[in-house]
């Protein structure tokens, strides 16, 4: 009898997270002299016993991350390698030339390496002393081009320990126009959603959109977190691919509770025109191509849920005057033929004005009596003069 006095007080344990003398009272069959002895041992040891299952589950958690580090790791070598094999030759006359008229100028050079790609065109990598005399990216441009003989794009300036990185590529066939505009759900402070674009030195530009869960400050740290990691791992060379399982991993070890974030990364080869659209949980990017207007749905999951999520990707060329407009969920709530009808009769304005009226329309026409945060990245494609 004792043994199913103690059954039943253990349903009720796990029922109410706890008992007491009135629990003991009524469970057992018989009278019990040591009711309170008996509920404080009980509701002691069930505590424990939680906080050994909590610790289990969040030693298995952080088993999994790690294993997804490694898996990452073994993608961030593997790009680590193509790099190297797509790079032909090291002109290594080029990169004395490069660091000898730097240093007559008062820019001192720590290390200087020129690569030739397999298509032909320089790279230059350039490694700077913080004790440099003050230099502007023209200038820099200036003196690499003439050292080198060949046309260079103003370069990507980092900061790396303790020495100014600065990458520079050939100057690229096409250049881009880009807008943005946000509206942060009501009336806030903070936005879930984040944004940024850039230059990678190698010819591409980058567009990022990210969206935190939900609304608000926590919303906005996950949404912020994905982007800012996502940024600093392609402007070191990593792939997107490589760079979404870091993120990924981050935002499942940043707190027990869940931590969720969608992940739009368009990549622009300014060389091409070629776009490879990446997106984890990300909604629709729409595309004007020819004066025609075709949405990407590519269903995916977001960062932060499982490991060793992978990104849904697809790709389209692009030449002069096209566009790739890049929205958060909270711009599509429901039919959103208003939407590509603005893009595709847009033909005059700049990509800023579009982006703005773009959240215009959406706050327009929302008509669940919800607001949300949106987000809007356009970028338009123009000849490189």
């Amino acid at each position: 009898m004792t043994y199913d006095d103690f059954r039943r007080l253990e349903e009720r344990l796990e029922q109410q997270g706890r008992v007491s003398e009135n629990d003991i009272e009524e469970v057992f069959v018989k009278k019990c002299c040591k009711k309170r002895e008996i509920a404080d041992s009980m509701n002691s040891n069930y505590r424990e016993y939680i906080s050994c299952l909590e610790a289990q589950r969040r030693v298995d958690d952080v088993r999994s991350v790690v294993a997804g580090q490694f898996s990452g790791i073994g993608d961030i070598l593997s790009d680590l390698s193509d790099e190297f094999k797509s790079a032909m030759k090291c002109d290594t006359e080029a990169a004395e030339r490069v660091i000898s008229a730097l240093s007559a100028v008062g820019i001192i050079p720590m290390e200087c390496i020129c690569l030739i790609t397999s298509g032909g065109r320089m790279n230059v990598e350039l490694s700077i002393s913080p004790k440099s005399k003050r230099f502007s990216k023209g200038q820099l441009m200036r003196e690499i081009s003439k050292c080198c003989g060949r046309r260079f794009d103003l370069p990507l300036i980092t900061k790396e320990g303790g020495s100014i990185m600065a990458k520079f590529c050939e100057m690229p066939v096409y250049d881009v126009e880009i807008g943005t505009e946000q509206h942060i759900a009501n009336r806030g402070r903070l936005c879930g959603d984040c944004l940024n674009y850039f230059n990678d030195g190698t010819g591409n530009t980058y567009a990022i959109v990210c969206d935190g869960m939900g609304t608000g400050g926590r919303a906005a740290v996950d949404g912020n977190m994905a982007t800012s990691i996502m940024t600093r791992l392609l402007k070191s060379g990593l792939t997107p691919e490589s760079s979404l399982q870091i993120v990924n991993s981050a935002l499942m070890v940043k707190s027990e509770d869940e931590s969720l974030s969608t992940v739009d990364v368009a990549k622009i080869d300014l060389y091409s025109g070629r776009v490879t659209l990446n997106k984890a949980g990300a909604p629709l990017t729409y595309i004007k191509k020819n004066g025609r207007v075709i949405a990407k749905e590519m269903p995916s999951l977001p960062a932060g849920i499982l490991n060793n999520i992978k990104f849904s990707t697809d790709t389209v060329n692009l030449t002069t005057g096209d566009m790739v407009v890049m929205v958060s969920d909270g711009v599509l709530s429901g039919n959103e033929k208003w939407l590509e009808n603005l893009i595709r009769t847009w033909n005059k304005g700049s990509t800023q004005e579009l982006a703005q009226a773009v959240v215009a329309e959406a706050i327009k026409h929302r008509n669940d009596g919800h607001d949300d945060d949106i987000t809007v990245l356009a970028v338009k494609l123009t000849d490189n003069e």
